[in-house]
């Protein structure tokens, strides 16, 4: 009996998870994470923060909005690392890498084991009704055009609500079965403690609430939401087969040179540290590093996998974001 055109092929296939044991054999390195890079991506996120601070401390008129555009990226960046954490890959060593995930994401005002449990959540779920991450990627029906589309966004990402909930949720015991209490307050107390030292030494008290609460609270959760509606948008599963469900991930990823797509080296500076534009890959293959994503990428170019579901590949956010409109986010079409 001929195959299901509608199945995804590699979605399930052992096929698939051949080709990456051997791909792991010929480069032992590719599926243990690079310690190397996640160093790189933090070091370069600590530096921006610290010059950003001492730019706002020195000139908070002139530089002050360059200073918090630059702490809200970067912010952006350590949320991201706080996802890598979450699924094993951002360090090699367990201990560090548990003990950088409950750190960054206290610098975040958010428990870790609190958003592991809500990001596998969103795992099991993704594409479904059941996504407690869908409404960042599912447009509301006044959101017809990309200006209205970003303007949502942008007002989720002012989250002085979501902070009540967030910090409600790290300090009820009933939440927080799989981390206590003392170890949250511990990691907030020397993340918020250290951040408010570096504004205060940089340049005033206030600079702290300024430039870090400030861009925490309003525009570094858009980063989020944006990349979140680039991922998903558009790609929702009902009543399909859970072979389907990773029809409901899109990698945004342009091959072409510099020079022919110079936009999207933008889009991915801001919206993909760590490789997280290859989010098909990575909800394929869940535990599998961040470093490895790019290889991985290949193997589906190679297998024809996107040409068989183009709709899972785009060059760009923006050019997703410009391609769905509200109308459009039913049910993926099994072929």
């Amino acid at each position: 009996m001929p195959a299901d055109p509608g199945t995804p092929d590699l979605s399930s296939s052992p096929e698939l998870i051949r080709r990456i044991r051997e791909l792991a054999l010929e480069e032992p390195d590719l599926l243990r994470g690079s310690d190397a890079q996640s160093c790189a991506w933090l070091g370069v996120a600590g530096l921006v923060i610290v010059a950003s601070a001492w730019i706002a401390g020195r000139s908070p008129i002139l530089g002050g909005g360059l200073a918090f555009f630059a702490i809200a990226v970067m912010q952006y960046y350590l949320l991201v690392a706080v996802h890598e954490a979450i699924h094993f890959g951002l360090f090699r060593h367990r201990g560090l890498n548990e003990f950088l995930g409950a750190t960054l994401a206290a610098a975040g005002l958010s428990e870790f084991q609190i958003v592991r449990d809500h990001h596998l959540r969103h795992h099991s779920a993704y594409g479904m009704d059941g996504d407690p991450d869908g409404p960042e990627y599912k447009l509301p029906s006044e959101a017809e055009t990309v200006a209205s589309a970003l303007a949502y966004m942008l007002k989720r990402g002012f989250a002085f609500s979501d902070l009540r909930t967030k910090l409600k949720r790290s300090v009820d015991p009933t939440e927080s079965r799989k981390g206590s209490l003392a170890s949250f307050a511990f990691h907030l107390a020397l993340t918020q403690g250290a951040l408010f030292l570096l504004f205060f030494l940089t340049g005033a008290w206030w600079s702290y609430f300024v430039f870090w609460l400030g861009p925490l609270l309003t525009i570094s959760r858009f980063f989020n939401s944006f990349r979140m509606f680039g991922e998903h948008g558009g790609l929702t599963v009902v009543d399909l087969p859970p072979s389907h469900q990773i029809l409901s991930a899109r990698t945004t990823f342009d091959s072409r040179p510099w020079y022919r797509a110079p936009w999207w080296r933008i889009e991915r500076l801001l919206f993909a540290p760590f490789h997280f534009n290859f989010h098909h890959e990575h909800h394929l293959l869940p535990r599998a590093p961040y470093s490895s994503l790019p290889a991985l990428h290949g193997i589906l170019v190679d297998a024809g996998h996107y040409q068989r579901h183009p709709e899972v590949l785009s060059r760009s956010f923006f050019r997703t974001l410009n391609s769905i409109t509200p109308p459009s986010n039913s049910a993926v079409p099994p072929s």
